[in-house]
């Protein structure tokens, strides 16, 4: 008999979140530095999206391969 066992990487779970955001300051003066927060805060956005596709991916990994491990009845 031949059983095949299907394995998933399983990352550290301290990488499923990111520091939290601090909240956006107030801009008192210069245009650039309010340019400089809004891309800032568009790249956080980005880096947690893609940060929570990743872990889905992750997860939608290891629920195959536990789904293909299952003894056979």
């Amino acid at each position: 008999m031949v059983r095949e066992n299907y394995i998933v990487a399983t990352p550290d779970e301290s990488l499923r979140t990111c520091i939290p955001r601090p909240a956006r300051p107030t801009v008192q003066s210069g245009p650039d530095v309010s340019v400089l927060i809004t891309n800032l805060d568009e790249r956080g956005e980005d880096c947690a999206s893609k940060l929570a596709r990743t872990w889905e991916s992750i997860d939608e990994a290891v629920a195959r391969a536990a789904n293909l491990n299952r003894p056979a009845n």
